[in-house]
């Protein structure tokens, strides 16, 4: 591997958000605590290594010299297989053997940033598994714990105007953003209210034009892809993403959005899921891809709006609309949600889903 291409992986987007875990205090030289990967602390040791030969100090005096070419190309592969490998949390076997097989499933997938399972009662802090352990806290009244999940025996029971809450400030990976910006959002729901322009998750501030990326339920229109004008729709599921963090140009509101084709129904459990992968926005229910004309896939090649310091929480359950921080409230309930800093594959989504979902 040429030494350049080596200088290039000490930018790569897989470090530079290891690096925000250890300026967020988990420094490579630590053991991995239990919401991190079980790989953490080998994959900081080897791009430690690599970060500090790659200096420009080391780089233009006698170290790269001292360092033999041999042992670079060794070190860029053991980075590489340490890259590709499933983020899994570092559990003891006590630990291990209580993670449920669905959950395994889903932390399973690389470059996973936080995934929740909502097994913890009402009113504590809702904290995510992956590589990014963020704890969601109550918006309002406390969203409260149903006997009914897919990762465990519970599940979190959203009322209209119950949601949870990520401050900007503990967004850390999870503020997906850039020109090259991908993103999946995963959500398994069991819907019971029937309003218009449900939120379920993500990083979307209308009010004060701060939106990146959302999935949203049952909108009351759906975006044509080539007229660019919204038709009536119902039931359907819908990925948003927002360079510009404000309206669509020409447009009063965002209307760059996927729409999906099939109903969500009220029955069972669903997967719903959205991706990006920096050209094309794509609606995903029960692990399929729900192509419809014009709709899904909807092009959008403009990336992720970058929000900065004061941008929009992730939110879950609702998001600020109109002055109102609970707006677009959801009714039902949420058994996982999903981020990954990429576009999984048709493959991966249906594999999930049959691992995830009950036949």
């Amino acid at each position: 591997m040429p030494w350049h291409e080596l200088l290039q992986g000490c930018q790569s987007a897989p470090f530079r958000a290891f690096s925000h875990q250890r300026e967020e205090g988990a420094g490579w030289w630590q053991a991995p605590s239990a919401g991190l990967p079980a790989w953490l602390s080998l994959h900081g040791l080897l791009r430690g290594l690599l970060s500090a030969s790659c200096s420009p100090s080391f780089v233009s005096g006698a170290g790269c010299c001292l360092l033999p070419i041999f042992v670079r190309f060794i070190m860029s592969k053991l980075i590489a297989i340490a890259l590709s490998l499933p983020v899994i949390p570092a559990l003891n076997a006590q630990e291990s053997a209580a993670v449920h097989p669905a959950s395994h499933a889903v932390l399973a997938v690389p470059q996973l940033v936080s995934f929740w399972d909502f097994q913890e009662p009402a009113g504590q802090p809702r904290v995510a598994k992956g590589l990014h352990p963020a704890a969601l806290v109550d918006g309002g009244d406390p969203v409260q714990q149903s006997d009914d999940g897919l990762f465990g025996p519970h599940s979190a029971h959203f009322k209209p105007g119950q949601w949870l809450r990520l401050p900007r400030q503990e967004i850390g990976p999870l503020d997906i953003h850039g020109k090259e910006a991908q993103v999946t959002l995963i959500a398994w729901v069991r819907r019971e209210a029937k309003t218009f322009w449900q939120s379920i998750a993500g990083v979307w501030d209308e009010t004060h034009k701060k939106r990146q990326y959302m999935l949203f339920l049952n909108a009351r229109g759906r975006t044509d892809a080539v007229k660019m004008q919204r038709e009536a729709c119902q039931d359907l599921i819908h990925g948003h993403i927002s360079s510009v963090g404000g309206p669509t140009p020409g447009h009063q509101v965002c209307v760059s959005y996927t729409s999906s084709q099939t109903p969500v129904g009220f029955d069972r459990w669903h997967m719903l899921a959205i991706s990006y992968d920096g050209h094309f926005i794509r609606a995903y229910l029960d692990g399929r891809f729900d192509a419809s004309e014009r709709f899904n896939p909807f092009p959008y090649d403009e990336g992720i709006f970058d929000g900065g310091p004061d941008g929009a929480e992730f939110t879950v359950g609702a998001n600020h609309v109109a002055g109102i921080e609970n707006n677009n409230r959801f009714g039902g309930k949420i058994a996982g949600i999903a981020v990954f800093n990429r576009k999984l594959t048709d493959e991966e989504l249906l594999s999930l889903a049959a691992s995830t979902l009950r036949p």
